[in-house]
């Protein structure tokens, strides 16, 4: 990691809070009718736990306009490592996920620098708060908080296999 992104990373990552830093550096410019209020409204930041840190978070019509990329990227490494005969690991440093990465700061404002993190970073993927820690349960079908193993209360597998039925 470049001193650049260990500083990126170091940063407080609520959105208004990534957000003043940016503009504060000529990052993201408030012109043509942005400001730092609107840009700060369009990601949630939640706390992720492969990331251990808190990470703006994709709504699902977000997640529909960020997959089709990450997809993309996986079909460009397919045709690179065919026509270079190259391992994975190579043909990922030949551009892989930049287009996603882009997509994710223009929607988060946060500069991610690893497309694979973006495949979870996903409201719809993880739980309810933790009643105990207040960290997001790691799915919504977790019975207790991998953070600080809290029992989740009211929890009912049962509702939860009818609930798959029925859909």
């Amino acid at each position: 990691m470049t001193a650049n992104n260990a500083l990126e990373r170091s940063v407080e990552h609520r959105p208004c809070a990534h957000i003043e830093w940016c503009v504060g550096r000529g990052r993201i410019g408030t012109g043509a009718g942005r400001s730092t209020r609107s840009l700060a409204l369009m990601s949630k930041t939640l706390y992720c736990w492969r990331c251990k840190m808190p990470i703006p978070m994709l709504e699902e019509s977000e997640w529909e306009r960020l997959a089709p990329y990450l997809t993309n990227a996986i079909e460009q490494i397919k045709r690179y490592r065919e026509a270079h005969g190259v391992s994975i690991a190579e043909a990922k440093t030949a551009g892989y996920g930049r287009e996603a990465l882009a997509l994710y700061f223009d929607i988060t404002g946060f500069r991610e620098t690893n497309p694979d993190a973006l495949w979870h970073h996903r409201f719809a993927l993880f739980g309810p708060p933790c009643h105990n820690c207040g960290k997001p349960l790691r799915t919504p079908q977790a019975k207790l908080c991998a953070e600080c193993g809290a029992v989740r209360p009211n929890f009912s597998s049962s509702g939860l296999a009818e609930a798959r039925r029925s859909t």
